[in-house]
């Protein structure tokens, strides 16, 4: 083989082993884009979970002193 034909087999060996490393590295960074993207909208969506378990405390309480006052009748004194 003359130095020519090596030199253009180690130059497109090369060029094919950075594109697959490019690629994989590539596959790498999107999967950690996605799984951060996902781990945001857990995040999110825990937030939600808190803040509507907050209100049903607070309607919970609320109604638990109206009860106690007098305007809500309990459950044992409505008909069915």
């Amino acid at each position: 083989m003359d130095p020519f034909n090596q030199l253009v087999a180690i130059v497109f060996g090369t060029a094919v082993a950075l594109a697959l490393v490019g690629v994989k590295a590539y596959a790498i960074w999107a999967g950690r884009r996605a799984s951060n993207l996902d781990a945001r909208r857990i995040e999110e969506l825990e937030g939600r979970v808190a803040e509507l378990e907050e209100r049903a405390d607070f309607a919970e309480r609320l109604l638990t002193e109206e009860r106690h006052q007098g305007q809500i009748p309990s459950a044992a004194d409505t008909p069915v």
